[in-house]
């Protein structure tokens, strides 16, 4: 899966390696395939996209996007946007965030069926060795 951060401005080069490492390994076990972005933005852009693709008028921490079902690396598996101001303000980490993101792409929904997610949220920590 080929990974790509946006805006990445955000955050630190550390944290974009250490948030890469991670996700390796949890795509690696997960078996995904397909482009992934993550794209840092400030709590007024995330509103604005908020707004316009989920008609929520209101900052959220984190946003994700996802297409069909890729079959290969060169078709988008989706988008994650993060508000890192948001993130610090709930004091929740950023890379909690990617993973809820990531979680949504993988078709989990924590409205819908907390005990799913709960479940799917902990085989990643435990993929991820937490």
């Amino acid at each position: 899966m080929e990974i790509e951060f946006i805006n990445s401005k955000f955050v630190s080069k550390k944290e974009i390696q250490d948030f890469e490492k991670r996700l390796r390994k949890i795509i690696k076990n997960k078996k995904l395939k397909g482009y992934l972005s993550v794209n840092f933005v400030s709590k007024n852009k995330i509103k604005q996209i908020n707004k316009k693709y989920l008609n929520k008028n209101q900052t959220t921490d984190v946003l994700s996007f996802s297409s069909a079902k890729p079959s290969s690396k060169k078709e988008i598996f989706g988008d994650i946007v993060i508000s890192p101001e948001i993130a610090k303000k709930e004091k929740i980490t950023i890379f909690e965030l990617v993973k809820h993101g990531l979680l949504h792409l993988a078709g989990y929904d924590h409205e819908t069926s907390l005990a799913k997610w709960k479940k799917a949220e902990k085989d990643l920590n435990k993929m991820e060795g937490n």
